[in-house]
């Protein structure tokens, strides 16, 4: 299995950098068939054991141009979308 690239972050941490809400956000590669996975996303967010984790997926678009990204959600031992 490759490496996964991922982030470890606080969200909503105004106060200092070391508060907020933990989430792991997780970067796959374009067109990863992973993220249609369910088993193995939740599998994944269960090893960082943070409130949530993010599987983001850059999108393959026409133009190229812009930047979009396909992003599932999961928390710990909940699917959220």
């Amino acid at each position: 299995m490759s490496e996964l690239k991922y982030h470890l972050v606080n969200s909503f941490s105004a106060a200092s950098p070391t508060s907020g809400s933990q989430c792991a956000v997780v970067l796959l590669p374009p067109a990863d068939p992973r993220i249609a996975d369910d088993d193995w996303l939740q599998t994944i967010a269960s090893n960082f054991s943070y409130p949530a984790t993010s599987f983001v997926v850059p999108k393959q678009t026409e133009g190229g141009d812009e930047l979009e990204y396909n992003i599932r959600w999961f928390a710990v031992g909940v699917r959220c979308c």
